[in-house]
């Protein structure tokens, strides 16, 4: 009673907010964008004015008149005063290619509703599911995109741009079918589930309750970025619970090999991009997490580059107390609908002789959490092969680019965890003197397209590199304190104390002049032999 009264307080006092939020299990109902699809291209320059405002502008809301109705699935329509005024979200996307331009344009879509969800987060997390999970480390992207339109804005050789949108009109009821498709499946479930006794059926009901239930709170997620009236809903159940009693019935793997097996049961598709599993709330990848990425990969039709593929596997693991590890994979395609999930805990004895614990989760839970974010100034921070699980051998290149949506100015301080040479410095950019040497600008013709800073082999020492990309759209007076120590730009009092400058480098974003605009992007990347 008290957590339905909770969720019934959240949806009062915030009809935006989200109900409880985590991954998606498999969805066969909408089909995958062609991204290899020709358009025809008008060019008009006022057009594409009209786009780059769009953009800064992320969502957009007109008044109820005209309207559309929404039809729930028993056919009843859903009264206009019960949800929001017509509300359209849209991104632009930039690349070389057609291609590529729509999957930025699409990921861009992705980030600005993740953003805004953020603003909510701690509000609702509760014992239905742990909203944070969804928008931050390690399930960004992840929202599962239907009905979106495109509109190819220009196309100039390796500059192509888009501009992508989902609305209230003719995205957002079908996520309302879905929605309440799903309620009926969730219900049906917990009603069998209620006098079901066989360990094996009970298995299988609850893995399948708890897809049900991770790919209801995500496209509401979206569906509440729409401005749909939210529905109270009283699935009477703990996920929480649920993940235990699953954990307690799964059977162990007692090889790495055998695990693999399972983590790819039912999986036919091809050219698939295999992400290294990491710990919630980190991005290291751990020599455990390199090592089941290699025996799943070698079952499946891999790409060897993620904008090669046509879907990914993303996995997630969690140490158990016995030291047993619990760890499940999912199949996502190009709109972040997952296909499939599977799971599998595996036995201390089976992975001993693999480090699984990252070596600084203090640190990337403070590193990834309260990042500084908003749609109006966008920064970001990658590697040639983007952000998440990235891994490194000694020898490889690796390429960084930074990316604003508007003219700003940046800087980057790299952290150093391992124990004995914990510290923070300052990430030379340019030559010159003082804090020229640290901040770069962008202009206005390089906004919204990334440009490459740094290009540098991996050489030892291996281990975890973190670096903090701060920006804004004023020029920057204040940098941390520093003094030069062997070969670093070493930020004042942070020797053995990175956790603490994480926080002190975000506190001087904090204390920024009013209606500055500033924002930031995380990277973390593992280097090994």
């Amino acid at each position: 009673m008290q957590l339905l009264l909770k969720r019934i307080l959240y949806i009062a006092i915030l009809p935006f907010l989200l109900f409880a939020c985590a991954s998606t299990p498999t969805d066969s109902s909408v089909k995958t964008e062609d991204f290899s699809k020709k358009t025809a291209v008008t060019y008009d320059r006022q057009r594409e004015q009209t786009a780059f405002v769009e953009l800064e502008t992320g969502i957009e809301q007109t008044n109820q008149e005209n309207r559309p109705q929404l039809i729930s699935q028993n056919n009843t329509v859903i009264p206009v005063e019960k949800y929001q005024p017509y509300v359209k979200i849209k991104e632009i996307g930039y690349g070389a290619t057609v291609n590529e331009a729509r999957r930025d344009a699409l990921e861009n879509l992705v980030s600005s509703i993740q953003i805004n969800v953020l603003k909510l987060v701690k509000l609702c997390t509760n014992d239905f599911g742990d909203c944070g999970s969804v928008v931050k480390v390690n399930t960004q992207s992840e929202l599962p995109i239907m009905g979106a339109h495109y509109q190819r804005l220009n196309s100039a050789q390796n500059n192509e741009k888009f501009l992508v949108w989902i609305d209230s009109k003719s995205s957002l009821p079908i996520y309302v079918r879905d929605l309440d498709r799903l309620s009926s499946q969730i219900t049906k479930a917990l009603g069998i589930l209620e006098t079901l006794k066989p360990a094996s059926q009970r298995y299988r009901v609850i893995d399948e309750l708890l897809g049900l239930i991770l790919q209801y709170d995500k496209k509401q997620i979206v569906a509440n970025a729409l401005g749909a009236y939210t529905k109270e809903e009283s699935f009477n159940v703990s996920v929480s619970k649920l993940k235990e009693e699953l954990k307690q019935l799964e059977k162990k793997a007692s090889s790495l090999g055998f695990a693999a097996k399972v983590l790819i049961k039912n999986i036919s598709a091809e050219s698939i991009f295999v992400q290294a599993a990491h710990v919630k709330n980190t991005k290291e990848v751990t020599p455990f997490a390199y090592a089941i990425k290699e025996y799943v990969s070698a079952y499946l039709d891999t790409v060897s580059v993620k904008h090669a593929g046509k879907y990914t596997m993303q996995g997630e693991y969690e140490i158990l107390e016995n030291g047993d590890i619990f760890l499940s994979y999912q199949l996502i395609d190009l709109n972040y609908k997952v296909i499939n999930r599977n799971s599998i805990v595996i036995a201390k004895a089976a992975h001993h002789s693999f480090r699984s614990k990252p070596d600084a989760l203090e640190f990337e839970t403070v590193f990834h959490s309260n990042v500084s974010l908003n749609n109006e100034f966008r920064a970001e921070l990658k590697t040639q092969d983007g952000t998440d699980s990235l891994y490194y051998k000694i020898g490889e290149r690796i390429k960084l680019f930074v990316r604003l949506n508007k003219p700003g100015y940046y800087y980057i301080i790299g952290h150093i965890t391992q124990t004995d040479d914990a510290l923070s410095y300052l990430l030379e950019l340019n030559e010159g003197d003082g804090n020229e040497k640290f901040i770069r600008y962008i202009s206005p013709e390089q906004a919204n397209h990334y440009v490459e800073i740094a290009s540098f082999d991996v050489i030892p020492p291996h281990g975890v590199e973190h670096l903090q990309l701060m920006a804004s759209a004023q020029k920057i007076k204040k940098l941390p304190n520093y003094r030069y120590d062997k070969g670093y730009y070493v930020i004042d009092g942070s020797k053995g104390r990175v956790v603490q400058t994480v926080r002190l480098v975000r506190g001087l974003g904090l204390h920024k002049e009013k209606n500055a605009l500033i924002s930031e992007s995380m990277l973390t990347y593992t280097t090994a032999r």
